[in-house]
């Protein structure tokens, strides 16, 4: 039981990290695209 929590928990980590990641590139992609534009 503990084992399949903590299995889980590992999981929605790393769906976090990966959510974090995706938003940052997408800001910096914008970001870039606005230099790129002027």
């Amino acid at each position: 039981m503990d084992n399949i929590l903590e299995n889980m928990h590992y999981r929605w980590r790393r769906k976090e990290i990966y959510i974090i990641y995706y938003l940052g590139k997408k800001r910096i992609d914008t970001l870039y695209m606005e230099l790129v534009s002027y």
